[in-house]
C-alpha cells in the first residue's frame, strides 16, 4: 500500500477511533493474513536510521502493539467497531494528530 494512502485511512481511523481491518503478507514466512487493529500512527522506529515509516497498531488478537510496512500491507479497511484509546508506559510522540 502506499504511504499516502495508508496515512489518510489511519488518520481517518483515528479521528474516528475506529479499529482496521489490515491485510498483509507476514515478512517471516510470506503468508497473506489478516487482523482486527487499533491505529495509533504512521511513523518510523525511534531507532530506525532510514526513517522509513511504518504502522503502528495494536493487534486485537494477540493483545500487544505491532509495526507493519507499507509494502506488505495489501488491504485496510476502516470499520465500524469502535477503541478507547490505550495509555502506554513513559511519553509517546505521535507523528499523526489526533484529539484524545
Amino acid at each position: 500500500m502506499d504511504v499516502l494512502t495508508l496515512e489518510e485511512l489511519v488518520q481517518e481511523a483515528i479521528n474516528d477511533k475506529r479499529v482496521i481491518e489490515v491485510d498483509y503478507i507476514r515478512k517471516e514466512d510470506g503468508v497473506s493474513t489478516c487482523r482486527l487493529m487499533e491505529p495509533y500512527d504512521v511513523k518510523p522506529h525511534a531507532k530506525s536510521k532510514t526513517g522509513k515509516l511504518m504502522l503502528w497498531a495494536w493487534c486485537l488478537q494477540h493483545d500487544r502493539i505491532e509495526q507493519k510496512y507499507p509494502e506488505n500491507i495489501t488491504g485496510l479497511r476502516i470499520m465500524g467497531q469502535s477503541f478507547v484509546p490505550r495509555t502506554f508506559n513513559g511519553p509517546v510522540s505521535y507523528r499523526l494528530p489526533r484529539n484524545w
